[in-house]
């Protein structure tokens, strides 16, 4: 930036309308590089910053909080499947225990 200083007084020394030319140049080309570092997606602020790992904390404390309820429903599954092989037992035990009484009825035997 020192040197672009130096040249264009220099040149404005030389001649003013080159002076002027390059001033006319350099500024909108010293505007854009501005904004376009501004622009660039880098994450450079402290706000910036701060948010980023507020996110990636957000993003970690998801992930283990989905594994948990991973790992609660293979459990709860599995209970369900017990559960259904034991009502399951229940209700052939209690459609024999009916048998047994309509039989004991009909002879009445208790």
């Amino acid at each position: 930036m020192i040197a672009l200083l130096v040249v264009w007084i220099v040149l404005a020394t030389i001649d003013p309308i080159i002076g002027v030319v390059v001033v006319g140049l350099v500024g909108p080309l010293g505007a854009y590089l501005v904004a376009a570092h501004k622009m660039s997606g880098k994450i450079a602020t402290t706000e910036a910053a701060q948010l980023w790992e507020e996110s990636r904390a957000i993003r970690e404390w998801s992930a283990a909080r989905i594994d948990k309820c991973d790992e609660e429903i293979a459990r709860l599954t599995e209970q369900l499947k017990i559960a259904r092989a034991r009502i399951t037992e229940i209700e052939k035990e209690n459609r024999r225990l009916e048998k047994l009484l309509r039989e004991r009825e009909d002879r009445h035997d208790f």
